[in-house]
């Protein structure tokens, strides 16, 4: 399902035996993005929650349309130990 293959790819990004810096894990439209580069944005949005005050075990909606900013969101909150709450905006 797709589901399934989501959460593989996302296992698959998070552990460090598979992360690949330069191969293709993310595309959104025309826009597509290697681990690293992934990575570094979910790092910078995890910063800008911590200074906010929203660490590990915090609960936090994303609006859930498929754009870049929520896939970085998912994967941020996955690394540090936020809970997401999708919101689907259909």
């Amino acid at each position: 399902s797709r589901r399934s293959a989501v959460a593989l790819r996302l296992t698959m990004l998070l552990s460090p035996d598979h992360l690949r810096p330069r191969g293709e894990v993310l595309r959104v439209g025309d826009d597509s993005f290697t681990a690293a580069t992934l990575l570094d944005r979910a790092r910078r949005h995890l910063g800008a929650l911590a200074a906010g005050g929203v660490g590990p075990g915090a609960t936090v909606a994303v609006w859930a349309d498929g754009s870049v900013e929520s896939a970085v969101a998912l994967v941020a909150h996955a690394m540090g130990g936020v809970v997401s709450v999708p919101l689907n905006p259909a």
